[in-house]
């Protein structure tokens, strides 16, 4: 049973995972493939935590987030580069979808992914510096503009309608 510190830091790891992402660990390969740290020991290759006897198999953000947190001892890790690490793949993700040939560009589901891909490259256009961050910010106000035209003839009052105008205005 885990108990003060080590149950916190199991019950944040988990509260952070949302989503279905690739389920392999993706460590860099500059990191030894165990990792101890307090009474924990954390197995690169398989992304498994252990303490004692215990196991748990962590999702791949909270591997990512730990991993993160890991490399940084003693740093100040900010929610901006937490973001940057669960986020950085998203976009190319969301653009796997609006690519795949079985995608019908007003359906539905093109139509959320165009949103995800503006959703992620406005992370990044804020997490990012200089000529990146201006490249994201121009490709996720098209993305934007592509979700708003296929979204034209909805009901204004839809509540993901009416957030991705909100966030389209605060980027433009």
């Amino acid at each position: 049973m885990y108990k003060g510190r080590d149950a916190r830091l199991l019950f944040d790891l988990t509260r952070i995972y949302a989503g279905r992402y690739d389920r392999r660990p993706m460590a860099p390969a500059s990191l030894p493939t165990k990792i101890r740290f307090d009474s924990f020991e954390l197995d690169v290759t398989s992304g498994e935590l252990r303490k004692g006897v215990n196991r748990l198999r962590l999702q791949p953000q909270p591997f990512r987030v730990l991993l993160l947190l890991i490399e940084r001892t003693g740093q100040v890790v900010t929610r901006e580069e937490i973001q940057r690490c669960l986020w950085k793949d998203s976009a190319v993700e969301f653009q796997k979808i609006l690519d795949h040939s079985g995608i019908v560009w007003n359906c539905w589901t093109g139509a959320l992914a165009h949103l995800g891909v503006a959703r992620a490259n406005a992370l990044e256009a804020r997490t990012s510096q200089g000529a990146d961050a201006d490249a994201a910010r121009v490709r996720a106000l098209a993305a934007y503009k592509d979700f708003l035209t296929l979204w034209k003839d909805a009901d204004p009052d839809v509540p993901i309608l009416k957030q991705a105008k909100s966030e389209y205005a605060k980027l433009r």
